[in-house]
């Protein structure tokens, strides 16, 4: 069985914060982001700096043995009407899914 993480992208390490780049940054990827150019490292880490005090959004690592497989976002959270929009991405090694997995949120 393999176990999948959801961590937030600001608890990750520094490594696997850089995974999840490559990821968003993949052409499969990118074609999808509301940001569709390659995002520069310096850029990403500027991201990940904002998100530390933002408040209206969380950003999840998808976590395969370790090893950042895709995002998981939660963006415009309005507590006060308790919505919010969401989004994912997942590399293309893991579309459809592992024959077996477990989901394990940190």
């Amino acid at each position: 069985m393999i176990r999948v993480i959801l961590k937030k992208i600001n608890d990750c390490t520094s490594s696997q914060q850089e995974q999840l780049l490559d990821v968003r940054n993949h052409p499969s990827v990118r074609k999808f982001m509301f940001t569709d150019r390659k995002i520069t490292l310096d850029e990403h880490q500027l991201w990940l700096g904002k998100l530390r005090d933002d408040p209206s959004q969380i950003i999840f690592a998808v976590l395969v043995h370790d090893v950042a497989v895709g995002g998981v976002s939660v963006n415009a959270i309005d507590r006060a009407h308790k919505k919010s929009e969401w989004g994912m991405y997942l590399s293309e090694k893991m579309r459809g899914g592992p024959p077996s997995l477990r989901l394990v949120r940190l």
